[in-house]
């Protein structure tokens, strides 16, 4: 062979066999490239969360590379014998692989290094994009071999006719029989009703009592609660509550912290668990030592690992719902806390902080009810729409948008002139907004909330 021959490519299983021979030398398609690796990002993404993609309609057969076949044969045996799991583990399906598939899974240990090399896709993107992905060219596969086949018959005693009625009848099955975009959703008295099982509450219940009665029993899951408060008017305090009665629920929570860092979080924790010391005592290490390692072991013995504190500063949307789809199938969270709305920036960014605002707001609220969530929110009062000391009005949010529609609840805490925290409910589903009027009462040492109390001054 002379110097100037192009390398004659071995024959590759994967993606990563067609990159290998590439930088060999090799003729590699470039399309055939693109379509394997996206072949690979759906096996990454799959193993990272198989749950999302038990359902997703896509099949072996879907897949053109030998080995990517192979992995997904030994994803689906898996989710099949272990139902429900949060994450397999890329030695278990290689393991799998070649007692499903031995010729082909040959070599599949180094495969697997080099895929989970790789960060994997977000569920989102794998489903709406990929999955697609492959079911079109999985139907232009099958569509061309039935080309091939019916154009080798041709000859010179072919009826033609019959032949081009022959090969619609047979390729209108081949190109659908790929269609799997959508299942078909059976009659509603076919979906059964469980009365017993109570993990499919549609309902979180926040534990403050005069919300969970107003919007019906809980928070729903896929819903959005607006929580406005000026500054210090005590909103992370709020959620610190709601993060101790989530635990004491059974539930599970996530906090994503967009400004302050989760020491500052676990200190105002501590804080409420010693009954006595401030936030600024624990932090500084001025406190009793013995008091606040007594505090811990509370605070160990109640949260459990059912509290999630994540720290995040200036986040992009999508960032904050790669980090919430991450947390419920990797920590299973019923309920998500996102402070603050403001400290997050949309994804490409239109200088128009109202309409910026809007699109986040969307977006959060579209990824909780994409991860069955219930998806709390906090916000900052606007300059120019709040006075200190005066109640706030519904359009006090800071570059609010459509906060007021998109949001099933909304709850508006503030301090009067007295300097006593009030807190209203100015959107709910099931009561009237008006009479939703309450005082928290609040610790001058920790500075916790204590339970709510019906506000008849106003």
């Amino acid at each position: 062979m002379s110097q100037d021959a192009t390398p004659v490519q071995p024959e590759a299983k994967s993606h990563r066999d067609l990159m290998m021979a590439k930088q060999n030398g090799c003729a590699v398609d470039d399309f055939q490239l693109f379509l394997w690796r996206r072949e690979e990002e759906l096996i990454r993404s799959a193993i990272a969360y198989p749950q999302q993609y038990v359902n997703c309609g896509i099949e072996a057969d879907n897949f053109e590379a030998p080995m990517h076949r192979a992995a997904w044969q030994a994803f689906e045996s898996l989710n099949s014998a272990f139902p429900g799991a949060e994450a397999l583990d890329g030695g278990s399906v290689v393991s799998q692989m070649l007692t499903l598939a031995p010729t082909v899974a040959a070599g599949a240990m180094n495969w697997m290094l080099s895929l989970l090399s790789e960060l994997p896709v977000n569920p989102e993107v794998g489903l709406e994009h990929v999955v697609r992905d492959l079911f079109y060219h999985a139907r232009l596969r099958n569509w061309s071999s039935v080309q091939r086949r019916y154009f080798q018959k041709i000859g010179k005693d072919t009826n033609l006719a019959e032949l081009q009625a022959s090969i619609v009848s047979v390729s209108r099955d081949a190109v659908y029989a790929y269609d799997g975009e959508g299942k078909v959703s059976p009659p509603l008295v076919e979906l059964g009703w469980d009365a017993r099982d109570r993990d499919k509450v549609s309902v979180v219940k926040t534990g403050i009592e005069a919300i969970d009665r107003a919007a019906g029993g809980g928070h729903g899951r896929g819903e959005l609660l607006v929580w406005g408060g000026g500054t210090s008017h005590g909103k992370s305090f709020a959620m610190q509550r709601i993060l101790r009665n989530q635990a004491m629920l059974g539930q599970s929570a996530l906090y994503i912290s967009c400004e302050d860092s989760v020491e500052l979080m676990q200190c105002r924790m501590l804080a409420d668990y010693s009954g006595n010391l401030a936030p600024k005592e624990i932090r500084m290490r001025t406190a009793d030592p013995d008091v606040v390692e007594a505090a811990f072991e509370k605070m160990r013995a109640e949260l459990g690992h059912r509290v999630t504190v994540v720290e995040h500063k200036k986040p992009s949307v999508s960032q904050v719902c790669n980090l919430v789809r991450y947390y419920r199938y990797a920590r299973k969270v019923d309920l998500v806390i996102v402070d603050y709305l403001q400290a997050v920036n949309d994804d490409n960014p239109s200088g128009q902080k109202t309409m910026d605002t809007a699109n986040v707001i969307s977006k959060l609220k579209k990824c909780f009810t994409e991860c069955k969530v219930a998806g709390v929110v906090l916000t900052q009062y606007a300059r120019n729409e709040y006075r200190e000391g005066e109640e706030p009005s519904i359009n006090a949010a800071k570059y609010a948008g459509d906060i007021e529609n998109e949001a099933e609840v909304l709850v508006y805490m503030w301090k009067d002139k007295d300097d006593q925290l009030r807190v209203k409910l100015p959107k709910v589903k099931w009561s009237h907004a008006k009479s939703l009027r309450y005082k928290i009462p609040v610790n001058t040492i920790t500075g916790c909330h204590g339970e709510w109390q019906e506000d008849f001054d106003s």
